[in-house]
C-alpha cells in the first residue's frame, strides 16, 4: 500500500521502483544486473567456473563453517552502498543491503540459523563510529525470517587496526584472538553475519572463538567480497 502512495526510485537508473518489487530502491532490471555471486561453493562460496556443490579446497581441507552466503563481488555499486551503510551511517542502505541478503535467503532449501550474530566491533570502534553496521543490516533480515539476534555472546575483547588498512599477509595477525565468549551460547545452529570479507581471518578469528564452547552449526553471511 504505502509503495503504490509513495513510490520510491532506482538508485541506479532512477526510475520509479514497482510496488511488487522485493526491493525498495532497485527496480527488477536492475536488480538482476548487480555483481552476483552466483556459482559459488556452498561451503565457502568462493565462485566456481560451474555449478557445483563444493570447491576443491573444501573438498580436501573443510572450512570452519558448514554454509556460506557471499552475495556479491566487491565492486561497484556494491562497494559504494557498503561504503556509506558503513561509514556515512547510511541507514537506507544498511536497509537495502539487509533486503538483498533477505532476496537471497528466501531461495534456500534448508532450515534456517536458530540465530543470527552480527560480527561485533570493539567497544572504542563502536564509539568512534556510534553504530555497528553489522547489526543494523540484520535487522531486516531477522524481522523477514524471525530469527532472534545475538549481540551478547560474542565479543570483540582486542582492539585492532582496521582490516582494510592492512596487506593481506598482516591481516590474519591483526585479528588472531580477538574475540571470545562472554556467555554460554544456548542454541547449536548459528548465523555469522558480517558486511564485507576481504581475506577471510575476521571469519576465522570469529568463529574459533565461538566453536571453543563445543561442535556447532555455523554459517557464514556475508553481502560482499573481492574475488
Amino acid at each position: 500500500m504505502f509503495k503504490s502512495l509513495w513510490p520510491t526510485r532506482c538508485l541506479i537508473c532512477l526510475q520509479t521502483v514497482p510496488a511488487t518489487s522485493p526491493i525498495e530502491h532497485l527496480c527488477p532490471g536492475c536488480l538482476s544486473i548487480l555483481p552476483w555471486n552466483t556459482a559459488a561453493c556452498a561451503r565457502c562460496a568462493q565462485p566456481l567456473p560451474m555449478e557445483l556443490a563444493y570447491c576443491a579446497h573444501c573438498l580436501n581441507k573443510p572450512t570452519q563453517q558448514q554454509r556460506a552466503y557471499i552475495l556479491f563481488d566487491y565492486t561497484a555499486p556494491i562497494s559504494d552502498w557498503i561504503h556509506a551503510a558503513k561509514f556515512e551511517a547510511s541507514f537506507i542502505h544498511c536497509r537495502l543491503l539487509s533486503q538483498l541478503l533477505s532476496h537471497t535467503l528466501a531461495h534456500r532449501s534448508t532450515s534456517f540459523p536458530q540465530c543470527i550474530l552480527p560480527m561485533p566491533l570493539h567497544s572504542r570502534r563502536l564509539r568512534q563510529r556510534g553504530y555497528n553496521q553489522a547489526i543494523e543490516i540484520a535487522r531486516t533480515v531477522c524481522q523477514r525470517f524471525a530469527i532472534p539476534m545475538d549481540t551478547h555472546s560474542l565479543q570483540r575483547h582486542r582492539y585492532s587496526q582496521s582490516q582494510s588498512t592492512l596487506a593481506l599477509k598482516e591481516r590474519k595477525s591483526n585479528v588472531y584472538d580477538s574475540f571470545n565468549l562472554r556467555q554460554p551460547l544456548t542454541v547449536s545452529h548459528i548465523a555469522l553475519l558480517d558486511d564485507v570479507s576481504t581475506s577471510g581471518n575476521t571469519l576465522e578469528a570469529a568463529s574459533r572463538a565461538l566453536l571453543m564452547q563445543g561442535p556447532l552449526e555455523l554459517e557464514y553471511w556475508c553481502i560482499a567480497k573481492p574475488f
